[in-house]
């Protein structure tokens, strides 16, 4: 039971019986909500009880009443909306009485309720709203010590948004689908021992951090969370509209997007949502070759590539023998001629290695993008025998990357950033791309051409 007590003021649980007739001429009276929500509404008995209802019927919310003991008048009320994941409040009050306007005493009230909030709920983080107009609350909230977040519109109005931590503890917002950024992201969040990260995520991103979730992330499942509690939010980028529509979202309450940009691949489509252009505040690359690629684009930044590193301590101490032939499948879709990229890549593949006998002789394994399906699989595995009947193709079984890689001798793909990796592990690489295809491979000297491939035994 919350019961705050101060100089003649008692702050306690809103009851029914607390609705009563000066309760409601509040509501009535439009210069007391000049800057609430409330204002353009007419209220009864009979609404403001079904709110309160509402509130006693959320476990993630109290409303408060402020009382003055001597005069025995309800002088203001407060809510308080909890996320227990994050330990986030989120606070607003409304001080009902004219006559204790301008004199200091909504300080006061959230001073104490802020105490109240961090040590007896034991909550970390505060944050508070209110119209650009409403001076005196914004003057209340600098005075409390709270720090403006950010400004945007709701609803037609201009609203600054505050905040408050305990212990200086701060989250980073996380939204993510596409594997390939989430990858970078949860190796840069390992090693990342400063702040705490909220994820907002899809499959197949969702999967690699619930198998290997690290101490300092929170999953959750609504974006508005993410807004509420982060101080800026970081976006994995792909052909998907998951994080393009969010990405949106958070631009329009102007928070800080800082985007991680994994492959050369769509670059600017990865920032067009519909007929909007998003631009984020930074781009975040992890990979030397890629950034060397974009840095003629402004905000792009360059970050050590803690996968990169993760995979090749992994990949020495991993000891099988190089016995196989590795193909990298890629979700690309179907072209005119009823082919897609890969299926052509892996035709010439095919076509290549019948000409190497040595190596007709080893298993061809195919790793599937996770766009892919096991009818992608027997689709390679089709082309190949109609090509190429002697090699035997299998379907790979590794769950983590480098083991593929490493008992490979060889490795071929179109253009997956599994080709960058295997070359960075001094693996033999090479892309499965024509001199006539109208598709770029990796700019990466170590990445070798198929068509080189060829050349090289003809001489």
């Amino acid at each position: 039971m919350v019961k705050i007590i101060f100089n003649n003021f008692l702050i306690r649980k809103f009851i029914q019986k607390d609705i009563d007739n000066q309760y409601i001429s509040w509501f009535n009276d439009k210069t007391n909500l000049k800057y609430s929500r409330h204002k353009s509404k007419i209220y009864t008995k009979k609404q403001l009880s079904n709110y309160l209802k509402n509130h006693e019927k959320n476990l993630n919310s109290l409303f408060l009443v402020c009382f003055d003991r001597k005069k025995k008048i309800k002088v203001a009320t407060l809510t308080v909306y909890i996320d227990k994941h994050t330990k986030v409040a989120n606070v607003g009050i409304l001080i009902g009485e004219n006559k204790y306007l301008g004199k200091g005493l909504s300080k006061k009230i959230l001073d104490k309720v802020f105490n109240y909030i961090f040590n007896k709920l034991n909550l970390t983080r505060i944050i508070m709203g209110t119209d650009v107009r409403n001076k005196p609350m914004i003057k209340s909230c600098f005075s409390l010590g709270m720090k403006k977040r950010n400004e945007y519109k709701f609803r037609g109005k201009k609203i600054i948004s505050f905040q408050k931590s305990k212990n200086n503890l701060s989250y980073v917002g996380v939204v993510c689908k596409d594997l390939g950024a989430a990858t970078q992201i949860f190796h840069y969040i390992k090693k990342d021992k400063k702040n705490n990260y909220l994820l907002f995520l899809q499959e197949p991103s969702k999967k690699l951090f619930i198998e290997n979730k690290n101490s300092n992330q929170i999953i959750c499942n609504n974006i508005n969370k993410i807004y509420m509690c982060c101080d800026y939010v970081l976006f994995g980028t792909g052909n998907s509209n998951f994080e393009k529509e969010n990405m949106f979202k958070i631009r329009k309450f102007n928070l800080k997007i800082n985007a991680v940009v994994d492959h050369l691949t769509n670059f600017r489509k990865r920032f067009n949502f519909k007929k909007y252009k998003i631009i984020p505040d930074k781009i975040l690359v992890f990979d030397s070759i890629i950034f060397k690629h974009l840095i003629k684009f402004e905000k792009i930044i360059k970050l050590p590539n803690y996968y990169l590193k993760d995979i090749k301590k992994k990949f020495v101490n991993f000891k099988i023998q190089n016995k196989n032939l590795l193909f990298i499948g890629e979700p690309f879709n179907k072209t005119i001629n009823k082919n897609s990229i890969d299926q052509v890549g892996i035709r010439y593949l095919a076509e290549t290695l019948n000409k190497f006998k040595f190596l007709n002789k080893m298993n061809l394994v195919i790793r599937l993008h996770p766009k892919q399906f096991l009818k992608d699989y027997l689709g390679y595995k089709k082309i190949f025998q109609k090509y190429n009947p002697q090699i035997n193709v299998i379907l790979d079984s590794n769950k983590e990357l480098y083991k593929s890689i490493k008992s490979a001798k060889f490795v071929f793909g179109i253009t997956s950033y599994a080709l960058l990796l295997s070359a960075n592990l001094g693996v033999k690489t090479f892309h499965c791309i024509k001199n006539n295809q109208k598709i770029r491979p990796l700019p990466s000297k170590n990445i070798l051409s198929l068509n080189k491939l060829i050349i090289k035994r003809k001489k």
